[in-house]
Parts: structure tokens; C-alpha cells; sequence
């Protein structure tokens, strides 16, 4: 866990510079174009298609401000040249809602799909359009740029720069960058983010955060989509749907990630938010086309509010359980909700919208905040798991030393109780074997009533059991054919000796495990008695 807090000390001064990095760029995109040496066009003329009369304007020109309820229209403005240039001049346009198509005296210069495709879409692009210095003479030179929007209203266009292309190409570069490569990065950020908490999540699935975090991250890659795909896979309509609906669900997943990082179960408020987007997303699929479109501002404004609400909830812990993460996670949700409120006004039409769409330049930052929150988190629970699992081996080698210990303490116990035993059935045997041959012959040398011979019978008998306890104490496991064959290389001399020759045969018999030094100390006692019986008594021959 001490790597995690180290590296969690430097998080406050990157989420600074993340910071200051995201005012750069949204400076950058307010500021631009610098100042170059072209014709800046701040004159024109522009003719509605519903209307047919040519009326003078101001650019940059919004045609919902000016009343304009046409979908399409025709902007003219006239360019006094001294002198015909040399080389590939350029018209650049950075803000443009809608599609276009630029003629310049009457000879068209870009593609007619621009204008006529609907599924083209320029409205996040700065447009560089180089016109051959042919097309331009001395004079006056005519500039016609048509301009057709998705929605009557929508259309706007923006100040114009007409010069040489050498010089308004960096202006076109650095703003294309911050407009448009920019949001391409932060759509593969996006996904990336998506896919990496999707693997989280797999690895720990009772972690419903990483879920819902990925899934809101997806959510917002797919709307970021809009400002970076210029031909749209599908049709237009369909599209807008799904940036609407993928907006929708933005907040209320958030909502989801934001309860289960603070533990707190608000289940009727879920069921709730996720029931009225079911309703939202199925009834947008169902309106027509001229419905839906007017219903874009209120759904802007719908998210906005539904995305006031975990921030006002990270707030409120913020201040009452003032922790780290919290206050984190509360200043990027506001700066995120501060570029949607932006964003919901451009769609309401309540500011001008010639820097476009701005929230999705809070991604980097938010995704650093949640991302490293939940890294965090999740090598925190490595760390606790692997000192459980440190732990767990620790106490299972301490036990495994005791139990060790134990065994060996049993061990030496088993082994003095088999000597015990031993030695009692030794003392045993020996009492009633070898003990009572020489009590018997104390006795008789007592007595003196015995001859020399007798003495030395009975010492022979005491030595033979004697020889017998040493054969039963052989180790052979339960081989009765072994104890058998010791047997008979101790008493066949003896047999010898009277004249009687053994015949030996045995057959080959299983081991018998029972067959232990007790066992076997019978065994050849009754053959030692019944041999001795048959040589004393029967004198056989």
C-alpha cells in the first residue's frame, strides 16, 4: 500500500496541470484565429431559399438570431484585387454549421456532396478551401458560399479569412488541432478508458463501479463521436438519436459510478433514473423527424439537470465527510457540468456558438480523476489481498511448524511406547522363558539331586529360548516362512545329533501382516517344545 500513497502524493499537482492544460486549449479555440495579413470578411449578403431577396448581414452570422427559418441560404461577398495573385490563395472558414459549397466567380471549387449529402457533417472542423489563382482577376471577385443546415434555424457561419494559402495554413493547422485532433484523441482516450475498466471489471465482478464507470465512459465516447466523424455510417436522423440517447444515459451513469464510490444505496432514485431513460430513449426512436429535432434543446436541458445531481451529492459529502477523492471528484464534475451548461445554452440558442461544443475537453480530466481514483482503489485491494495472502502463508507455516513439531513429538512418543512395550514383552518372554529354566535349575543344583547332565539340559533349553526371543525379534515382515527357516538352521544339528535327518518341505504362503515378534516367539516356542517333547520323551530316532 506504500507505492499507492507515494505515487497518490503527485496526484493533486497533475490534475493542476491537466487543468491548466484544458483552460489552454479552450483559450486557444476562443482566440483563434491570430492575426494574420488576409482580407478579414466581416460583410456580406445572404439569401434565404424560402425568401429569394438578398439582405446585408454581419458575420459572424447566426440565422436563428436574424429570424432566418430557412434550412438553406446563400451567402455573396465581392473582393476588390489590385492585382491578380500568383499564387494558391485560400477561404478559411473556422466555424461552420451545416454543410457548404464555395463558388468563386461562379466556378465551383469543392465537391458537390458537401452541400447535398446530409450525411456530411463540417460543423467541427475549421474549413481550409484553396481557390488556383486563375480563378481570381483584377477587380472585383465574387465569392458565393451555400450553406445548408440539418434543422431550419441551425445554420450559422463565422468570420471569413481570405489571403494567401502560405499564411492562413498554420492559422487552419492550429485550431484544426485543438478542434478537431484534439477531440479524436480524446475519443480513443475514451474507449481505451471504457476497455480498461471493462478488464477491471471482469477481474472483480462484485465491483459493480468498474462496470458502471466503463460503461460511462462508452457512453461518452459515443457522443464525443459527433465531433470527429465528417461522413456518417448511418443516416442522419438515426445518428442524432444516438448522440442524444448516448448524452442521456452520460449523467445518470455517472450517477451510478458516483453512489457506489461512496457507498451509498439510494435504490428507489436508480429505478427511477433508469425507468425515465428506458421511456426517453424508446420515445426519441418513435417521434418524427421534425419532433425530435425540436425536442434537442429540452434534452440538452434534461441532462444538464441530471447532471447537476451527483455533483451536488459529491458536494455534500464533500462538506460533511471532507476526504481527498470526494473533493476531486466534486471540483472535475463541476467543471465538467460548467462546459455542458455551455453546451446546453449553444443548443438553446442563448449564446453564439462560433467556439462549438465544449464539454468533451473536461474528458482528460475527469478520466484522470476516476481512472486514478479507482486504480487506486484497485491496487489498494491488491495490496490488502496480497498482505492477507502473506499473512495466511505465515500463520499456515506456523501451524505447519507446530503440526511438525507435534508429529515429532508424537513420533518420539510412538517410538518410547514401542519400547516400552518391547521391553515389557522382553522381561515377559524372558520371565517366562529363559527365568523359569534358571529357576528351575537353581533348584535343582539346591537340591543336589540332580546329575551333571540334567544341569546342562536344562542350561542347553534356556540358551535355545534364549536364541528363540533373539530370531523373534528379526524384522520380517510378516514372513512366517522366514521365522521357520531361522528355525531350522537352530535345531537341525540337534537333530543330527540323535540320529533323526529332517525332511524339509514347505510351500509358499502370503505375507501375514498380524505376524509380529510376540507372535512369532509362540510360534517357535510350540515348535521348540513339540521337537524337544519328541527328542526327551519319545526318544525318536
Amino acid at each position: 500500500m506504500a507505492p499507492s500513497k507515494d505515487a497518490w502524493r503527485y496526484f493533486p499537482a497533475l490534475l493542476a496541470v491537466l487543468l491548466l492544460m484544458t483552460l489552454w486549449c479552450l483559450w486557444q479555440i476562443h482566440r483563434t484565429p491570430i492575426r494574420i495579413e488576409a482580407w478579414q470578411i466581416e460583410q456580406a449578403t445572404f439569401t434565404a431559399i424560402d425568401q429569394g431577396t438578398e439582405t446585408p448581414i454581419q458575420l459572424p452570422h447566426t440565422w436563428h438570431d436574424t429570424g432566418h427559418l430557412t434550412a438553406e441560404g446563400t451567402y455573396r461577398l465581392t473582393l476588390d484585387l489590385e492585382t491578380p495573385p500568383q499564387e494558391v490563395w485560400a477561404l478559411y472558414i473556422p466555424r461552420l454549421s451545416g454543410r457548404l459549397q464555395l463558388a468563386v466567380n461562379h466556378q465551383t471549387i469543392n465537391p458537390d456532396i458537401w452541400l447535398q449529402n446530409s450525411q456530411y457533417r463540417l460543423d467541427n472542423r475549421p474549413l481550409l478551401l484553396l481557390v488556383p489563382a486563375a480563378l481570381l482577376v483584377q477587380g472585383d471577385n465574387l465569392l458565393e458560399l451555400s450553406v445548408a443546415a440539418d434543422i431550419p434555424r441551425q445554420g450559422d457561419l463565422s468570420a471569413l479569412y481570405f489571403g494567401p494559402a502560405e499564411q492562413l495554413l498554420p492559422v487552419h493547422s492550429q485550431l484544426d488541432f485543438y478542434k478537431y485532433r484534439l477531440s479524436q484523441f480524446i475519443v480513443v482516450l475514451l474507449l481505451i478508458m471504457a476497455a480498461l475498466m471493462t478488464a477491471l471489471w471482469r477481474l472483480r465482478p462484485n465491483e459493480s463501479i468498474y462496470g458502471w464507470y466503463a460503461l460511462a465512459s462508452f457512453a461518452w465516447a459515443v457522443h464525443t463521436l459527433d465531433r470527429v466523424i465528417v461522413n456518417l455510417p448511418i443516416a442522419a436522423h438515426w445518428w442524432d438519436w444516438l448522440m442524444v440517447v448516448s448524452l442521456l444515459w452520460l449523467p445518470v451513469l455517472c450517477t451510478l459510478f458516483i453512489h457506489r464510490h461512496l457507498k451509498v444505496q439510494y435504490p428507489v432514485r436508480e429505478r427511477l433514473a433508469m425507468r425515465l431513460l428506458f421511456i426517453l430513449t424508446i420515445l426519441l426512436l418513435l417521434l418524427p423527424t421534425s419532433l425530435f429535432y425540436k425536442s434537442l434543446a429540452l434534452i440538452n436541458n434534461l441532462t444538464l439537470i441530471l447532471g447537476l445531481y451527483p455533483v451536488a451529492l459529491l458536494a455534500w459529502f464533500g462538506i460533511n465527510q471532507p476526504q481527498g477523492d470526494v473533493r476531486y471528484l466534486m471540483i472535475t464534475g463541476l467543471f465538467m457540468v460548467v462546459l455542458g451548461g455551455h453546451d446546453a445554452m449553444v443548443v438553446n440558442q442563448w449564446i453564439d456558438n462560433h467556439q462549438g461544443f465544449l464539454m468533451h475537453y473536461s474528458a482528460p480530466l475527469v478520466l484522470t480523476v476516476f481512472t486514478g481514483i479507482l486504480l487506486r482503489r484497485f491496487v489498494e485491494a491488491l495490496s490488502l489481498s496480497e498482505n492477507l495472502s502473506r499473512d495466511l502463508e505465515q500463520r499456515i507455516q506456523q501451524k505447519h511448524n507446530e503440526l511438525a513439531a507435534n508429529y515429532a513429538q508424537l513420533q518420539q512418543l510412538e517410538r518410547e511406547r514401542v519400547l516400552t512395550a518391547e521391553r515389557e514383552r522382553l522381561t515377559r518372554d524372558m520371565h517366562d522363558g529363559i527365568g523359569g529354566h534358571l529357576v528351575s535349575l537353581m533348584a535343582q543344583l539346591e537340591g543336589q539331586d540332580d546329575t551333571p547332565e540334567a544341569v546342562m539340559q536344562g542350561l542347553r533349553e534356556a540358551l535355545d529360548d534364549l536364541r528363540l526371543m533373539i530370531d523373534s525379534m528379526e524384522d520380517i515382515d510378516g514372513d512366517l516362512l522366514a521365522i521357520l527357516g531361522m528355525f531350522r538352521g537352530r535345531i537341525e544339528p540337534r537333530l543330527e545329533q540323535a540320529g533323526i535327518t529332517l525332511n524339509w518341505r514347505v510351500t509358499d504362503l502370503p505375507p501375514l501382516p498380524e505376524l509380529g515378534p510376540e507372535k512369532a516367539l509362540h510360534i517357535l516356542r510350540i515348535l521348540q517344545e513339540a521337537l524337544t517333547n519328541c527328542l526327551r520323551h519319545a526318544r525318536a530316532r
